[in-house]
Protein backbone atom coordinates (compact mmCIF):
# COMPACT_ATOMS: atom_id res chain seq x y z
CA UNK A 1 0.00 0.00 0.00
CA UNK A 2 1.15 3.03 -1.20
CA UNK A 3 0.57 6.76 -0.22
CA UNK A 4 -0.73 8.44 -3.43
CA UNK A 5 2.86 10.07 -3.91
CA UNK A 6 5.67 11.05 -1.43
CA UNK A 7 4.18 13.73 1.11
CA UNK A 8 6.57 16.79 1.75
CA UNK A 9 6.46 19.44 5.13
CA UNK A 10 9.40 21.52 4.94
CA UNK A 11 12.62 19.90 4.43
CA UNK A 12 11.44 16.53 4.94
CA UNK A 13 9.82 14.20 2.58
CA UNK A 14 7.48 11.22 3.95
CA UNK A 15 6.90 7.67 1.74
CA UNK A 16 6.23 4.33 2.03
CA UNK A 17 7.87 3.37 -0.92
CA UNK A 18 10.69 0.58 0.28
CA UNK A 19 13.08 1.88 -2.51
CA UNK A 20 13.73 4.99 -1.12
CA UNK A 21 14.41 3.70 2.60
CA UNK A 22 18.28 3.47 2.33
CA UNK A 23 19.06 0.26 4.16
CA UNK A 24 22.45 1.50 5.34
CA UNK A 25 20.91 4.45 7.36
CA UNK A 26 17.79 2.42 8.14
CA UNK A 27 20.28 0.09 10.05
CA UNK A 28 22.27 3.17 11.49
CA UNK A 29 18.34 4.12 12.91
CA UNK A 30 18.32 1.31 14.51
CA UNK A 31 21.89 1.14 16.24
CA UNK A 32 20.40 4.51 18.04
CA UNK A 33 20.87 3.85 22.04
CA UNK A 34 17.21 4.88 22.44
CA UNK A 35 15.94 2.65 19.72
CA UNK A 36 16.51 -0.24 23.14
CA UNK A 37 13.98 -2.84 21.21
CA UNK A 38 15.97 -3.80 18.69
CA UNK A 39 19.64 -3.71 16.83
CA UNK A 40 21.19 -3.63 13.24
CA UNK A 41 20.21 -6.49 10.68
CA UNK A 42 22.10 -7.87 7.86
CA UNK A 43 21.16 -6.45 4.55
CA UNK A 44 18.93 -9.59 3.86
CA UNK A 45 17.09 -9.49 6.88
CA UNK A 46 16.48 -5.82 6.24
CA UNK A 47 15.32 -6.12 3.31
CA UNK A 48 12.79 -9.52 4.19
CA UNK A 49 11.60 -6.61 6.98
CA UNK A 50 10.92 -4.14 4.35
CA UNK A 51 9.32 -6.53 2.01
CA UNK A 52 6.77 -8.04 4.83
CA UNK A 53 6.06 -4.91 6.29
CA UNK A 54 4.24 -1.63 5.08
CA UNK A 55 7.03 0.71 5.84
CA UNK A 56 7.42 4.85 6.84
CA UNK A 57 10.07 6.32 6.03
CA UNK A 58 10.71 10.15 6.42
CA UNK A 59 13.63 11.65 4.98
CA UNK A 60 15.36 15.21 4.94
CA UNK A 61 16.18 17.05 1.70
CA UNK A 62 19.43 15.62 1.85
CA UNK A 63 18.10 11.84 1.78
CA UNK A 64 19.04 11.44 5.26
CA UNK A 65 16.56 8.87 6.92
CA UNK A 66 15.57 10.61 10.54
CA UNK A 67 11.87 8.67 10.56
CA UNK A 68 10.99 5.50 10.59
CA UNK A 69 7.97 3.03 11.61
CA UNK A 70 6.13 0.12 10.21
CA UNK A 71 2.91 -1.90 10.06
CA UNK A 72 2.51 -5.82 9.94
CA UNK A 73 -0.97 -7.02 8.72
CA UNK A 74 -2.79 -9.11 6.74
CA UNK A 75 -5.64 -5.98 5.73
CA UNK A 76 -8.26 -7.99 7.06
CA UNK A 77 -8.15 -9.24 11.00
CA UNK A 78 -5.22 -7.13 12.52
CA UNK A 79 -2.17 -4.52 12.04
CA UNK A 80 0.58 -4.35 14.37
CA UNK A 81 2.21 -1.07 14.59
CA UNK A 82 6.08 -1.23 15.51
CA UNK A 83 9.18 0.51 15.17
CA UNK A 84 8.07 3.61 15.78
CA UNK A 85 11.00 6.06 15.98
CA UNK A 86 12.68 9.53 15.10
CA UNK A 87 16.03 10.36 15.35
CA UNK A 88 16.85 12.26 18.19
CA UNK A 89 18.60 15.34 16.96
CA UNK A 90 14.62 15.81 14.66
CA UNK A 91 11.95 15.30 17.61
CA UNK A 92 9.57 18.12 18.75
CA UNK A 93 8.95 18.78 15.05
CA UNK A 94 5.49 17.30 14.86
CA UNK A 95 7.56 14.31 12.28
CA UNK A 96 6.26 11.28 14.91
CA UNK A 97 2.27 12.69 14.46
CA UNK A 98 2.64 13.28 10.24
CA UNK A 99 3.94 9.40 10.40
CA UNK A 100 0.99 8.40 12.82
CA UNK A 101 -1.25 10.39 10.80
CA UNK A 102 -0.22 8.68 7.83
CA UNK A 103 -0.63 5.12 9.14
CA UNK A 104 -4.01 5.86 10.57
CA UNK A 105 -4.73 6.91 6.79
CA UNK A 106 -3.74 3.68 5.42
CA UNK A 107 -5.47 1.79 8.40
CA UNK A 108 -8.55 3.34 7.34
CA UNK A 109 -7.98 2.20 3.71
CA UNK A 110 -8.44 -1.53 5.27
CA UNK A 111 -12.27 -1.45 4.98
CA UNK A 112 -11.70 -5.50 6.19
CA UNK A 113 -9.54 -4.54 9.41
CA UNK A 114 -10.71 -5.55 12.98
CA UNK A 115 -8.02 -3.89 14.76
CA UNK A 116 -4.65 -2.52 15.18
CA UNK A 117 -2.50 -3.25 18.17
CA UNK A 118 0.86 -1.88 19.26
CA UNK A 119 3.21 -2.20 22.58
CA UNK A 120 4.10 1.34 24.26
CA UNK A 121 5.68 2.24 27.48
CA UNK A 122 3.46 2.92 30.04
CA UNK A 123 3.18 6.49 31.51
CA UNK A 124 4.94 7.28 28.26
CA UNK A 125 4.77 10.26 25.63
CA UNK A 126 4.83 7.04 23.14
CA UNK A 127 1.93 5.82 24.99
CA UNK A 128 0.03 9.67 25.29
CA UNK A 129 0.97 10.38 21.58
CA UNK A 130 -0.56 6.91 20.58
CA UNK A 131 -4.11 7.34 22.25
CA UNK A 132 -4.08 11.28 20.47
CA UNK A 133 -3.51 10.32 17.12
CA UNK A 134 -4.54 7.08 16.56
CA UNK A 135 -7.39 6.33 19.36
CA UNK A 136 -5.74 3.82 20.78
CA UNK A 137 -6.95 1.99 23.92
CA UNK A 138 -5.22 0.30 26.67
CA UNK A 139 -5.84 -3.45 25.94
CA UNK A 140 -8.24 -4.55 28.89
CA UNK A 141 -10.66 -7.19 29.97
CA UNK A 142 -9.83 -11.13 29.80
CA UNK A 143 -7.33 -10.36 27.09
CA UNK A 144 -3.50 -10.76 28.14
CA UNK A 145 -0.47 -9.32 26.14
CA UNK A 146 1.89 -12.65 25.77
CA UNK A 147 5.55 -12.56 24.30
CA UNK A 148 7.49 -15.94 22.89
CA UNK A 149 11.31 -14.87 22.07
CA UNK A 150 12.84 -16.35 19.10
CA UNK A 151 16.18 -16.97 18.27
CA UNK A 152 16.77 -13.75 16.79
CA UNK A 153 15.45 -12.14 19.60
CA UNK A 154 17.93 -9.15 20.68
CA UNK A 155 18.73 -9.28 24.58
Amino acid sequence: MALPSPQTRGAYTLTNLTSSIPLPQLNALFSQPDFHWGKPLSVPQLQKLLNNSICFAILTDQQEIVGFGRMITDHVTVAYINDIYIKQSHRNKGLASWMLECMDEALSSMPDLRGTIMIAERGSGAERLYKAILGMEELGGRDVLLDRKGRGAVE
